[in-house]
C-alpha cells in the first residue's frame, strides 16, 4: 500500500497536542499555519470518514509512539479511538469525537491533505526544521523526526501532484506589492504577454488566494482574475476559509495601489485593451478604493514613458465619463493628446500617482472635463433661464458667487437636468431641461439652490424636509393673497 508521508524535524510532539481539542503549541506565532489548535483533531476523524489511514509517528518524554485512528461501536454511535503502539504494546484510548465530528465544516479532501502538510511545514516556518512531503510504500519510523502518513488516494494525489499550484510555500511570486501597515503581497501572474507583439495571448489561471505559508485558501470571487494573491493576512476561520469575503477586495486594491514593479504596470495597461479580461477582479473592484487614495508613483512614471508627457489618459467608464469629442478638441487646444483607458480603476491608479506631469484632466480643464459646457446660449433657451432666475429670485435668496452655466449632455448624462459643483460654485444646467420650459428650469434650479446652501445631498433625509417646508411657506403665501 502507498502513503504520502509528510515529514518534519523534530524531536519531541506530545501526545496531547494530537488528542486535546484548542491546544496548540502554536497559538502564539502568528507565522504558523496551525494557530487554531483544532486541525490536528479534526482532520484525521475527517480522513477515516471518507476512508483514509491517517497514522502518526513521533516521539515524546514517555517515549516513541504510533498513533492510528479507529472507531468503535459505543451505544450505537461510531466513537474515534486513538490507538497507541508502544513498546509496551497497543492501547486504546476513546476520544470525545464521534465520527461525525466537523461533518459540515471539514468537508474536503484538500483540508485533510492541507492539515498534514501544514503541520510539516509549521516546523520549518517556526524553527527553520528541515520537512518533506513524498510518496513512500511503507510505514517507517524516523528518529528526531515526526511522520504523518496519508494513503495515498487518487483524490489526495490531486495535491500531491499540483503542489505548485495549492502551496506557494517554495514559489517566488512574480511582483512583491505593499498591504496597509507594509507587510508584503505576492502577485502570481495568471496572464502571458507574448513580447513579440506586446499583447494578451491567454489565460493561464484562474485566481486563487493564499494565506500563511502560501497555502491556498481559495479563489478570487470572480473566475477570472489576472492575479492570485499571497498575503499572511486573511483572516480565516477555523476550517480555513476566508472569514470576511471583503477583505480580499481590500488586499487586492492595496495590491495593485502600491504596486510598483513597472513590468507589472506595463503589462496591466496591455491587459486593460483586451477584452478578455472585462469582467476580471482586477477591474470591478469599488471605485472607492481609488477614488481618493495616492497610488506609487510608478503609475504615472510608466505612462509617461510610454505615452509622453502630453498624453492625457481619459476613461469613458466610472463615474466622470470623460470621453466626449469636446473633451479631445479642448485639450488640443492646450497642445496635448489623448489615450483612451478603458478601466476605470486603471485610470484611477494612474491619474492618483505623484507625478511632476499633470495627467488628470479634471485638474487641466476644471469643469470642462466633466461637461461639455455650451458658452452661447440660443435666444429660446437665454429666454427661459433669464426668466427662470427671475422668479427664483422672488423667493430666495440667490448669492452673488454662484455662476449658472448651461452643458449639453454626455451619453452618461442625460437624465441630468443640474448639477452643484460645489469646489466651483457652479450650478450646471442641462440644455435638455432648458428645453422642457420655464417652469421645469425653475424646479432646476431651487433644487440645485438647496444642495448650495445647505451641503445635503439627495438621499439625506434632511433635503427632503427642505422642500417640503418650501412647499408649506407657498401654500401659506397663496392663502393670504387667497384671503383665507
Amino acid at each position: 500500500m502507498s502513503y504520502i508521508r509528510f515529514r518534519n524535524r523534530v524531536d519531541c510532539v506530545p501526545r496531547i497536542r494530537l488528542e486535546k481539542m484548542g491546544i496548540s503549541s502554536k497559538r502564539d506565532n502568528e507565522s504558523t499555519v496551525g494557530q487554531f489548535g483544532s486541525g490536528a483533531k479534526l482532520a484525521p476523524v475527517a480522513a477515516i470518514r471518507k476512508g483514509f489511514e491517517w497514522v502518526c509517528l513521533g516521539s515524546d518524554d514517555r517515549g516513541d509512539y504510533r498513533l492510528d485512528y479507529v472507531t468503535k461501536d459505543v451505544d450505537g454511535y461510531d466513537i474515534v479511538y486513538y490507538r497507541y503502539t508502544t513498546e509496551e504494546g497497543i492501547t486504546d484510548i476513546p476520544s470525545s469525537f464521534s465520527l461525525d465530528a466537523g461533518v459540515i465544516s471539514w468537508d474536503t479532501d484538500f483540508q485533510i491533505y492541507r492539515e498534514a502538510f501544514a503541520n510539516a511545514l509549521d516546523a520549518n516556518l517556526e524553527f527553520g526544521a528541515d520537512y518533506s512531503v513524498e510518496i513512500v510504500d511503507s510505514i517507517e519510523r524516523k528518529n528526531g523526526y515526526f511522520d504523518v502518513y496519508l494513503t495515498a488516494d487518487p483524490d489526495l494525489l490531486e495535491f500531491f501532484d499540483n503542489s505548485d499550484l495549492y502551496f506557494k510555500h517554495d514559489n517566488q511570486p512574480d511582483f512583491i506589492s505593499k498591504a496597509a501597515g507594509g507587510s508584503d503581497i505576492g502577485l502570481y501572474k495568471n496572464y502571458v504577454i507574448e513580447d513579440s507583439v506586446r499583447q494578451c495571448v491567454s489565460h493561464v489561471s484562474d485566481g486563487r488566494l493564499y494565506g500563511k505559508g502560501g497555502i491556498w485558501i481559495g479563489d478570487t470571487p470572480d473566475p477570472c482574475s489576472i492575479f492570485s494573491y499571497q498575503h499572511s493576512g486573511f483572516r480565516l476561520n477555523e476550517e480555513r476559509r476566508i472569514a470576511d469575503a471583503y477583505q480580499v477586495d481590500s488586499i487586492a486594491s492595496y495590491a495593485l495601489r502600491n504596486l510598483s514593479d513597472k513590468n507589472a504596470i506595463r503589462d496591466i495597461f496591455i491587459l486593460d485593451k483586451s477584452s478578455e479580461y472585462d469582467s476580471c477582479v482586477e477591474w470591478c473592484l469599488a471605485s472607492y478604493h481609488f477614488e481618493n487614495m495616492k497610488s506609487d508613483a510608478a503609475w504615472a512614471e510608466v505612462w509617461v514613458e510610454q505615452y509622453g508627457e502630453t498624453c492625457i489618459p481619459i476613461c469613458p467608464a466610472g463615474v466622470e465619463g470623460h470621453y466626449s469629442e469636446e473633451l479631445t478638441v479642448q485639450l488640443q487646444m492646450r497642445g496635448l493628446t489623448v489615450r483612451e483607458v478603458d478601466n476605470y480603476v486603471v485610470y484611477r491608479l494612474i491619474v492618483n500617482s505623484p507625478s511632476e506631469v499633470e495627467l488628470n484632466v479634471s485638474n487641466i480643464l476644471g469643469t470642462r472635463a466633466e461637461f461639455d459646457i455650451v458658452d452661447e446660449l440660443t435666444y429660446v433657451r437665454q429666454a427661459t433661464l433669464t426668466k427662470a432666475l427671475s422668479v427664483v429670485g422672488r423667493f430666495e435668496t440667490i448669492s452673488d458667487d454662484i455662476e449658472f452655466v448651461a452643458f449639453a449632455p454626455r451619453g452618461h448624462q442625460e437624465t441630468i437636468h443640474g448639477v452643484w459643483v460645489s469646489d466651483d460654485r457652479k450650478i450646471m444646467l442641462s440644455v435638455r431641461a432648458l428645453d422642457l420650459g420655464v417652469e421645469h428650469m425653475v424646479a432646476t434650479i431651487v433644487h440645485e439652490l438647496d444642495h448650495a446652501t445647505t451641503g445635503y445631498g439627495d438621499t439625506d433625509r434632511h433635503f427632503r424636509d427642505i422642500a417640503d417646508r418650501r412647499i408649506g411657506r407657498l401654500m401659506m403665501l397663496l392663502a393670504e393673497v387667497d384671503g383665507l
